[in-house]
């Protein structure tokens, strides 16, 4: 029986799955990163987008605040290769109060999967929480 829910895998290596993975982690900033961790590059801090290749189709791009950490929310799909299936990647990215790392949210699956799976993708991106005073 599949799973109901996105899963939890710490590799992104390979093709996209064809069910939603959820990676949550707390990424500490080294002090060179850290007077640069405004919201403009906060995604590219897991997954450098510009690394997907050419075939990029922005699906959303919106700031976010949670509490005091002002973020940013990142959808996008791309053709990682020859043979392979699209694939759509829902990043958050918030920095912590102390500036000093950065909470970040990704699910990873197969564009046909996310599509299917859009509100519980949503519904489980939503509820990423930060507990406020918090930091790396």
């Amino acid at each position: 029986m599949p799973p109901t829910g996105p899963r939890t895998r710490t590799s992104w290596a390979g093709p996209a799955p064809d069910q939603p993975v959820d990676y949550a982690r707390l990424r500490p900033l080294h002090q060179q990163e850290q007077p640069g961790a405004s919201t403009d590059r906060l995604t590219g801090l897991l997954l450098a987008v510009t690394s997907l290749g050419s075939a990029i189709a922005v699906r959303s791009d919106s700031a976010v605040s949670q509490g005091r950490a002002t973020g940013v929310h990142l959808v996008v799909s791309s053709a990682p290769g020859w043979g392979l299936p699209e694939e759509t990647i829902d990043q958050a990215a918030h920095p912590s109060d102390g500036k000093d790392a950065v909470h970040l949210r990704v699910v990873r699956c197969t564009t046909s999967c996310y599509d299917a799976n859009r509100d519980q993708i949503a519904a489980v991106t939503s509820s990423f929480t930060i507990q406020e005073g918090r930091s790396g």
